[in-house]
């Protein structure tokens, strides 16, 4: 998947092809080769400035007015959702959509702050962001993201009453409380952040708010187990460990 949303106003095409036409072409899959069951990694990039919160899966994606609040990749994960619920009305496709908020930990890809915050400080360099301590996230751990998918992937058709599933740790964050929760596991850190939103976040906090998981908890049993702080600790330990190990594993090279 193409996840930048900001890259995505520069390379409309390009995200697409990836987000849209990949997952059409897995459903074209499904549908020709009986495949058991397609989870599709969605986004909460696909609501529309909130109406109300917490956010729960009826919330409206499409806007007669404006575009996506969160560019070409939210349109595009849009576009992924209502092709798979079409295969899966017309075509009997086995579809589950989660729709992902904010996945964050040890080999995450996506800056969110929480990347540069953790990674700058375990490596022993600061962090300086002249915008975006205002940027609100609900967070959620890439284990717990896990959990879901496995959960999906073996949930009970009888009990899924609908398809559409939202996924998160169930609570806001600012980058200025990422920058505390950092500070206070690696007291050593030195982290500078302004506030204020870049103009793409300016657009996208708009449709930032809690995720309401009431229906991913009944019908496949997700139940996030990470707060930001233990997320973020285990982050942490796990980059510590690479590293040391990679330190290693060059030394033997060296040695050698």
């Amino acid at each position: 998947g193409f996840i930048d949303v900001g890259g995505s106003v520069d390379q409309p095409y390009f995200t697409y092809k990836v987000n849209t036409e990949g997952s059409i072409v897995m459903y074209e899959a499904a549908r020709l080769l009986d495949i058991k069951r397609i989870v599709l990694i969605s986004s909460n990039g696909v609501y529309q400035k909130k109406e109300y919160e917490p956010i729960d899966e009826k919330h409206p994606v499409f806007s007669p007015c404006v575009g996506s609040l969160t560019s070409h990749y939210g349109a595009s994960k849009i576009a992924a959702e209502i092709m798979g619920l079409t295969y899966f009305t017309f075509n009997n496709i086995d579809l589950i959509i989660l729709r992902m908020c904010s996945i964050y930990g040890f080999g995450m890809k996506n800056p969110m702050y929480i990347k540069p915050m953790v990674e700058n400080t375990v490596s022993g360099h600061p962090s300086d962001f002249p915008t975006g301590g205002n940027m609100l996230r609900d967070y959620t751990y890439v284990k717990d993201s896990a959990k879901a998918v496995l959960n999906a992937i073996e949930a009970d058709n009888s009990l899924l009453k609908q398809r559409v599933f939202n996924i998160s740790g169930g609570k806001l964050y600012s980058a200025f409380e990422v920058a505390e929760i950092v500070n206070s596991l690696m007291p050593k850190a030195s982290i500078k952040i302004g506030s204020g939103l870049s103009d793409i976040e300016k657009i996208d906090i708009e449709g930032r708010g809690v995720l309401d998981c009431a229906k991913a908890k009944e019908m496949i049993s997700y139940n996030p187990e990470y707060d930001l702080k233990r997320g973020i600790k285990e982050y942490i330990y796990l980059l510590q460990c690479y590293l040391k190990q990679e330190n290693q594993i060059k030394g033997g090279d060296n040695n050698n």
